[in-house]
């Protein structure tokens, strides 16, 4: 089990709305993902997880852009363009 108190890290969260580390070289990384409930990010991942499910020839990137890191970075540039548009 976890032996260290998450409470500064879910206080920083609901003030944030929403918290993923980032990846190298770039992106975000879906190893911890936190937010506030019924965040819009989340729900929009959720629902892209449908269209997402797809085979790219083998099991490493099928996994890295239908649920990993290239899926939730894509994810998210996509949700910020439409925000900057509006």
């Amino acid at each position: 089990g976890c032996i260290k108190n998450i409470d500064p890290l879910q206080t920083a969260v609901g003030q944030k709305g929403a918290m993923f580390p980032l990846t190298n070289p770039i992106g975000w990384s879906n190893d911890l993902m936190m937010s506030s409930v019924k965040h819009p990010f989340f729900r929009n991942l959720i629902h892209s997880l449908h269209s997402a499910n797809q085979w790219y020839g083998s099991n490493y990137p099928t996994v890295l852009f239908s649920t990993g890191p290239a899926f939730v970075s894509l994810q998210y540039f996509t949700l910020s363009k439409v925000g900057q548009s509006q």
